[in-house]
């Protein structure tokens, strides 16, 4: 199982977000090789990093980094986050946050493989409720 599911994520498209967790969010002066970088709204303190490039390249987020061990997550672009959820699952990975919704944007969700890496998956739709 172990075998098939790391088979089954590098099938997925492309790494879409790299999302970090850092200490001080006070992104008031920052000014990263031009990247444009925007509070989300919404009650937790999360900021979309726009890296400039096409949809081909990947962006970014930050958000508070809540234990001194959480990891890096990378998402991967899928055509469903419930149906590829069901897949890890079945393969032996966890799934730590299910299926959630960026209003009017896109669905992910954060798993886990059978190693305990952390990694994302994120469907856009731009009617996600």
């Amino acid at each position: 199982m172990k075998n098939e599911l790391a088979t089954a994520i590098n099938k997925v498209n492309r790494i879409i977000v790299a999302e970090s967790r850092v200490v001080d969010l006070d992104l008031t002066n920052c000014d990263i090789r031009g990247w444009k970088i925007e509070r989300v709204p919404g009650p937790e303190k999360y900021w979309h990093i726009d890296t400039g490039g096409g949809d081909d390249t990947p962006d970014g987020g930050l958000k508070k980094r809540e234990q001194p061990q959480e990891p890096v997550v990378n998402y991967v672009s899928v055509d469903s986050v419930a149906d590829f959820s069901k897949k890890i699952a079945k393969l032996g990975g966890k799934i730590c946050m299910a299926k959630t919704a960026v209003p009017q944007m896109d669905y992910f969700a954060v798993c886990q493989d059978t190693e305990g890496n952390a990694f994302g998956l994120w469907e856009s739709d731009a009617n996600a409720k």
